[in-house]
């Protein structure tokens, strides 16, 4: 009588199967909590390694700044990206005028083969005046300097414009007030005025490089027509009309 009366407390009358259970719950239990936790720990992984994969391209990317790294140290700027633009260059300027009417500083972002480029337009001030010997006129076909070269001569324009440090009037004085005055038509899709900045900013990488320079160089699109200056007189021609009034 004892023992049955003792082996009805027990919800089974043999205790294995009910230990098992118990065990079997609590190994389905761990198993679940792992799988969750190895889940977490994948998901977490592919993050890191997504920022990892973006922070080493942005690493091996070169960045060069136009007219200098320190220009871009403003608050206010507001980025123009060239890539896959369907802008007309005339839209271009537009939008870039109407970034300045919020007083903002538009720049321009190109990048090419892990180079980016970021070029703050230059900005003609109604306070400043620039002289005309100051200004290289280039389009994507010619230069418009003394009798007008192509293209294919703009690495030899730019060191003789940027180096001439006032020796023939019709170029720079000094570097720093140098300026390159770019056109395009204004109807013509952005992609020409990419080719085109690509050309200019190698060359100018170029001469820096082969010089121990830093050409902080100073770009302005103009979507106005482009005048080409006149090469200033010779001396020859100075000293003919000199005889020519003395001998009156």
């Amino acid at each position: 009588m004892k023992s049955s009366t003792s082996n009805s407390h027990l919800p089974y009358s043999n205790p294995l199967p009910y230990i098992l259970r118990k065990v079997f719950l609590i190994l389905i239990f761990i198993s679940f909590w792992n799988c969750q936790n190895n889940s977490k720990k994948s998901f977490d992984n592919k993050i890191n390694n997504s920022n990892d994969s973006i922070s080493l391209k942005q690493i091996n990317n070169e960045i060069i700044y136009y007219p200098s790294k320190e220009s871009f140290e403003a608050k206010n700027l507001a980025k123009i990206s060239l890539n896959n633009s369907n802008l007309d260059f005339k839209e271009l300027i537009n939008l870039i005028d109407k970034i300045r009417d919020k007083d903002s500083i538009p720049y321009l972002e190109l990048t090419k083969n892990d180079t980016v480029r970021k070029i703050i337009p230059f900005h003609y001030s109604i306070f400043g005046l620039v002289k005309l010997n100051n200004i290289l006129r280039i389009n994507k076909d010619s230069i418009l300097i003394d009798n007008h070269y192509s293209i294919s001569n703009l690495e030899k324009s730019l060191k003789k414009f940027y180096k001439n440090n006032g020796k023939n009037p019709n170029y720079s004085d000094n570097p720093e007030s140098a300026i390159i005055e770019i056109k395009i038509d204004s109807s013509e899709n952005i992609s020409a005025l990419n080719e085109l900045l690509i050309k200019l900013t190698k060359l100018i990488e170029k001469i820096n490089s082969q010089n121990l320079d830093t050409i902080k160089a100073e770009i302005f699109l103009n979507n106005k027509r482009l005048i080409p200056r006149p090469a200033p007189p010779s001396i020859e021609i100075g000293v003919l009309n000199w005889i020519n009034k003395s001998s009156r």
